[in-house]
């Protein structure tokens, strides 16, 4: 119930090498969701990053009950955090695609988000669940303006797509 403000997308060139050099000395404080996309292109991938305190402030702000009582997400197991996660994920790109699909006159279909996080698993996890090693990104960064909570979803679509998000635009 927070009003989370969106930044204007910024598309620039990807790479696989320049993500896991650029969260390399996070050791672990991201939390990271992949997912595929359909509707786009053959293969459009995505990620949601948000850093560690602020994805377990959101845990534990998606999860408050109505009672007094806090939830803490370091009482909850690992498979409950994820759990959580993957919700607040799909709940994210849910919202992200329903723009995306108004903007771009497309109807897109989002796999389930997989998430991981934890020492040095974020950057095992990008090397080897993200496919594309190069291409363009479109990175919009999303905080939320009651709690400063942020994070960043990176859309990497086939370049061969690109025509579509250009034209769309009035640049095609």
């Amino acid at each position: 119930r927070e009003k989370v403000s969106i930044s204007l997308p910024t598309m620039m060139p990807f790479s696989k090498e320049k993500l896991l050099l650029e969260n390399q000395n996070n050791n672990g404080s991201i939390f990271a969701a992949y997912m595929t996309v359909d509707g786009i292109a053959e293969l459009t991938e995505a990620l949601i990053m948000i850093p560690k305190k602020d994805a377990k402030s959101l845990m534990e702000k998606f999860v408050k009950s109505n009672d007094s009582s806090e939830v803490v997400t370091d009482n909850l197991s690992i498979a409950e955090q994820q759990s959580i996660f993957v919700e607040i994920c799909t709940i994210i790109s849910t919202a992200y695609f329903s723009a995306v699909e108004g903007m771009f006159s497309l109807k897109t279909n989002c796999s389930v988000p997989m998430v991981n996080f934890g020492e040095k698993a974020v950057r095992d996890f990008i090397k080897n669940t993200l496919r594309q090693d190069s291409g363009v990104s479109i990175r919009v960064s999303f905080t939320s303006e009651d709690s400063n909570l942020k994070g960043d979803f990176l859309l990497i679509p086939e370049a061969k797509s690109l025509g579509k998000f250009f034209t769309a635009i009035g640049l095609g």
